[in-house]
């Protein structure tokens, strides 16, 4: 690793505090060189940051082998502030939500849609989904129901910490899955479908290069829209659902 390489990492900002100069310094020397004067600083807080890489490396490791979950490869937290002790699927709060939800199929009906709602479950890190197969598994489930218009939710879990700023041993038994519900818009061609799917994946990817992101399940809303708009009179004697 060399000069440039080190303050793409830590950034002008810190490689000035850590080297004791301006940032404007930095922005000097990354053009002509580090002056002689400072060599054997910069040699030093590269050598510090090296082996900062290499323990971090070693707790990675660890972590992936107590827990058997992969932590992010561009994450520059420690495994302990990023990694849950378990999967989603075996926490107290995914179960809830899950029960909440209920993933059989359901009928979706009301002044102005009627159709249905089927649920598949997938239960893996989101940089493990294959994009195309989760569309192509929502818009097989489209064809089969016959019906025009198609919406797709996805039902993502992020492990935050309790609080992030935390540094005692106890952090991964300080934090929580927290639901993150994405839905495209009603779509009625295939294309769009695969598009507005690959889009929010590639979002949550995106989250997963620093926090470890599952997608647990995936719902598929096949409806039509009825002829007629309802009256203000039958909007108001509906039954709440």
């Amino acid at each position: 690793m060399n000069f440039k390489r080190l303050v793409a990492r830590l950034g002008i900002a810190e490689t000035a505090r850590r080297a004791g100069v301006s940032t404007g310094t930095i922005r000097r020397w990354l053009d002509d060189g580090v002056s002689k004067r400072y060599q054997d600083d910069v040699l030093g807080i590269l050598k510090r940051h090296l082996r900062s890489l290499a323990a971090a490396e070693t707790r990675k490791q660890r972590a992936q082998e107590e827990t058997g979950i992969v932590p992010p490869e561009g994450s520059e937290l420690a495994p302990e502030e990023v990694l849950p002790p378990k999967a989603p699927a075996e926490s107290r709060e995914v179960k809830s939500v899950l029960r909440f939800v209920g993933l059989q199929k359901r009928r979706l009906t009301s002044t102005r849609v009627k159709g249905e709602i089927s649920w598949f479950r997938v239960g893996l890190p989101v940089t493990e989904v294959d994009d195309a197969t989760i569309s192509e598994r929502a818009i097989q489930i489209w064809r089969h129901s016959g019906r025009r218009f198609c919406s797709v939710k996805l039902l993502f879990f992020r492990f935050i910490p309790w609080n992030p700023i935390y540094k005692g041993e106890l952090l991964r038994l300080k934090g929580k899955w927290v639901e993150a519900w994405q839905s495209t818009a009603a779509q009625s061609g295939p294309e769009s479908v695969r598009r507005q799917v690959e889009y929010y994946m590639e979002r949550a990817k995106g989250w997963a290069e620093t926090r470890v992101i599952f997608l647990e399940a995936v719902g598929v809303s096949t409806f039509d829209y009825t002829e007629k708009k309802p009256s203000k009179k039958s909007i108001m004697e509906t039954e709440l659902q």
